[in-house]
């Protein structure tokens, strides 16, 4: 209840009212950055997952609905990469099945809590840097996901 107010609702794939959801979800967005508000995502839609059940985890590629959400907002972008992955478990169950995936993240959450979490925080993506990308929204996400990806150490 105490991050209920921070929190925006993201729907998942698998439910059948997924796209209502996520209509909604995008609407109380751009209210809030029209109100000045942050908001922080994970551009691909889910948490990286390997591509094997032993590989190590990638990055799927972002949704252009991210750089439609910052155009339209004249937002700034702080990429923030985040280093590791999720439990073995959690790539193996990726592999098998949507659902069970998920159904794992609360497990893994629980198993990061008061753990230091070392996250690499980027420079500022002004609105002039955004500019040039306004009429290339898959362009945009690309870069960003590239220019996030290489804070990599």
């Amino acid at each position: 209840a105490q991050v209920d107010q921070f929190m925006i609702p993201v729907p998942f794939d698998h439910e059948d009212d997924a796209l209502e959801k996520s209509l909604d979800m995008r609407k109380l967005a751009m209210e809030h950055l029209k109100h000045g508000g942050v908001i922080v995502l994970f551009p691909s839609g889910k948490v990286a997952n390997s591509e094997t059940f032993f590989g190590d985890a990638v990055e799927a590629p972002w949704n252009p609905f991210t750089a439609k959400m910052v155009f339209r907002s004249g937002a700034q972008v702080v990429p923030i990469f985040f280093q590791g992955q999720n439990s073995r478990y959690y790539q193996i169950a990726a592999q098998v099945s949507a659902t069970l995936r998920q159904s794992l993240l609360l497990f893994e959450i629980k198993h990061a809590l008061n753990k230091p979490q070392r996250p690499i925080v980027g420079d500022v993506i002004s609105i002039d840097e955004i500019e040039p990308w306004k009429s290339n929204p898959r362009g945009f996400v690309a870069w960003l996901r590239d220019r996030t990806l290489g804070l990599k150490p």
